[in-house]
């Protein structure tokens, strides 16, 4: 039969008392601690740009961050922040052929296609087997209206299993 507080000495009930308070003083500090940790990542996840910078803060020298920060920004449309990162992604990693792939189509948004036909040539030299990488280059000759090489291009990317180059080249044959 477990005892009552009544029944312990006087002076035992206030060690305890103290203990408790203690405790409950170092658990609430404890989590005021992980309340303060958990929104500071918050505000870090609020969106890719921030939560991918904090990421190139605390790894200065990993390619992948730059990289996956300039996919950020081509996607809001922030064309020369995304090639600042992936010219850093290519000096950290000169191999990388993804940031190869992306800054060429960042410079083919930016009507600066011969740039992306040279990014792309360069990928399709070190990976050939890269199936996108014929799609976009493909997107670049239909601009510059060099059909026969797009087509050509559509066709590779297709036998290697890019869907979307797959469906250019059809979309071209029946025009």
């Amino acid at each position: 039969m477990p005892l009552r507080s009544s029944l312990l000495p006087q002076n035992h009930r206030k060690g305890a008392d103290a203990a408790g308070r203690t405790l409950l003083i170092a658990v609430l500090v404890i989590l005021a601690a992980l309340s303060a940790t958990s929104l500071a990542r918050n505000r870090v996840w609020q969106d890719e740009v921030t939560a991918w910078g904090d990421m190139v803060a605390k790894g200065p020298g990993k390619a992948r961050g730059y990289f996956n920060l300039g996919c950020a920004h081509a996607r809001l449309g922030n064309f020369s922040a995304a090639l600042g990162m992936f010219n850093r992604a290519i000096a950290l990693e000169p191999d990388y052929y993804e940031a190869y792939v992306r800054r060429g189509n960042v410079y083919d948004d930016l009507g600066m296609t011969e740039q992306a036909l040279a990014d792309y040539g360069r990928v399709i030299r070190t990976a050939p087997a890269f199936g996108d990488v014929y799609y976009d280059r493909g997107l670049a000759y239909e601009r510059l209206n060099r059909v026969d090489d797009a087509r050509a291009d559509y066709r590779r990317g297709c036998g290697l299993g890019c869907i979307r180059a797959c469906e250019a080249l059809d979309s071209l044959l029946n025009r």
